[in-house]
């Protein structure tokens, strides 16, 4: 019998949104000297109401595909009078929830639908990805059944990714072994591998790892640094950040340097060849890397400010939000990096047209506001 813990993406539920920010990172890193850097308020461009009334929350970071479509990893309701969750009980989350960007448009994703996990006692979603290139939709799920057969109960899980198509329909489900690698996080390359970011079961050592289209390979990334630590410990060991695919096909990685401080970028590809790219620039006061998205060769890093943090009752970080974005990262210059904020929360979209840096945020738990600068 295999257990596994399940531990809920870095947002927990509020009765209408959660936050989308990884509270879990720590803000005890070295602090590399700071730089000034002129930031570039945002205006509001157009609101579309994407709530239907009622509970709505959502597990982990809200992703977009290329027709500003957002895709919720939805922490369901429970049936007490409030419609939120019970309080104290664990929320599972394990349907998407993909919502146009008029908001108009609702179409779900559920790995229920395959006959290959209909019967599951339990199943969890622990990680989302797109190919954008495809239109797919990739879920990265712990599925748990129970056998009551010959008057013995017999339990069996596993992890799987699973595929769906723009429709929503299942389209195929590929296991990956947990005895290899209990997987974290994941990103889809545009050739069909997968970047599968993780740790060993029985060790302390973590793994960034290339799994074949198909499912039958797992092979270790080259000259990553979180492969090279002889005698990983907590203290040693690098700590995972966040990863997406840039427009040059390779998955793009931040990583923190933990003897430095700061955050550094290695480039991917599906090959399992790794490129040290830049380095974030250090920002004002030290704030916390929160997410990362990409608009073909442009990066956004994006930081809450510690110092002006607050906790509210939902469980919602609220402070003050900025968006550094990083341009001309494919010509082997040192990329210029423009600040824009305060923003009024994590963008779940970002896009660049013409000479226009476009965000997306949600606000009030109930609409996509995009921005741009004044």
């Amino acid at each position: 019998m295999t257990r596994r813990k399940r531990v809920l993406g870095p947002c927990l539920v509020g009765v209408l949104m959660c936050s989308m920010a990884d509270v879990g990172k720590s803000a005890s890193r070295a602090a590399p000297t700071s730089v000034e850097i002129q930031a570039t308020p945002l205006q509001t461009l157009s609101t579309a109401t994407i709530s239907q009334g009622g509970y709505f929350a959502w597990s982990g970071p809200a992703l977009c595909d290329e027709s500003e479509n957002v895709y919720f990893l939805v922490v369901p309701a429970s049936h007490n009078s409030e419609g939120g969750p019970p309080p104290g009980r664990a929320v599972t989350p394990r349907d998407v929830l993909r919502v146009s960007a008029d908001g108009k448009k609702r179409v779900s994703f559920s790995p229920a639908a395959s006959s290959k996990f209909a019967n599951a006692t339990e199943i969890t979603t622990i990680a989302v990805a797109l190919n954008r290139d495809g239109g797919e939709l990739f879920m990265l799920i712990w599925a748990r059944w129970r056998d009551n057969g010959d008057q013995t109960e017999t339990e069996k899980s596993g992890q799987y990714i699973v595929s769906f198509n723009e429709k929503g329909e299942y389209q195929s489900h590929l296991e990956v072994d947990w005895h290899e690698m209990l997987v974290e996080q994941f990103e889809v390359f545009g050739s069909g591998e997968f970047l599968l970011r993780g740790r060993r079961p029985h060790a302390a050592e973590q793994r960034l790892a290339i799994l074949s289209a198909s499912g039958r390979t797992l092979r270790d990334v080259e000259g990553w640094p979180g492969n090279l630590s002889e005698e990983p410990s907590p203290e040693s060991a690098p700590k995972f950040d966040y990863m997406v695919g840039g427009g040059d096909g390779r998955i793009y990685v931040t990583q923190e340097d933990v003897p430095k401080g700061g955050d550094v970028v290695y480039a991917i590809s599906a090959s399992g060849d790794s490129e040290r790219v830049f380095e974030l620039r250090p920002m004002r006061k030290d704030p916390q890397l929160k997410g990362w998205k990409a608009a073909g060769h442009r990066f956004a890093a994006i930081y809450l400010d510690t110092a002006q943090q607050l906790q509210h009752s939902s469980g919602e970080q609220r402070g003050r939000w900025w968006i550094a974005v990083y341009s001309n990262v494919s010509d082997g210059a040192e990329p210029q990096a423009t600040v824009y904020g305060p923003a009024p929360g994590p963008p779940v979209c970002y896009e660049h047209k013409g000479s226009t840096d476009l965000f997306t945020f949600i606000t009030d738990g109930a609409k996509l506001v995009t921005m741009s600068a004044r």
